[in-house]
């Protein structure tokens, strides 16, 4: 299940595209930050939320993090929304998604 994600308007995307490859890139290094200290992550986040390291990296190692997206997972999540009746039918995963930020090396 997806817990964050990165969203920007589509003007920022066409009129900005310097802009987004910096939000894909320090989010993408965040990522990969709290993966490689998830003992210093949890220290911060506990921090922040007022509470011992132990209950939140307990938490935090329950969880995968990753900038990586499966489209069929998300597609899964929008038909589980829509059977509980939180959103529409006919919204697809890969109309909402753009990957090609994510795509090493590659020039849009």
């Amino acid at each position: 299940m997806q817990g964050s994600v990165l969203v920007v308007k589509t003007d920022l995307i066409e009129n900005d595209l310097g802009v987004v490859r910096k939000l894909v890139k320090v989010t993408q290094k965040a990522t990969s930050w709290v993966n490689e200290n998830p003992d210093r992550a949890s220290i911060i986040l506990a921090n922040v939320l007022d509470t011992k390291p132990e209950v939140v990296n307990k938490s935090m190692s329950r969880l995968n993090y990753t900038t990586d997206i499966d489209v069929e997972s998300v597609q899964e999540m929008i038909d589980y929304m829509v059977k509980l009746g939180y959103i529409e039918e006919g919204l697809k995963a890969e109309d909402i998604l753009d990957t090609k930020f994510l795509r090493d090396g590659k020039k849009i």
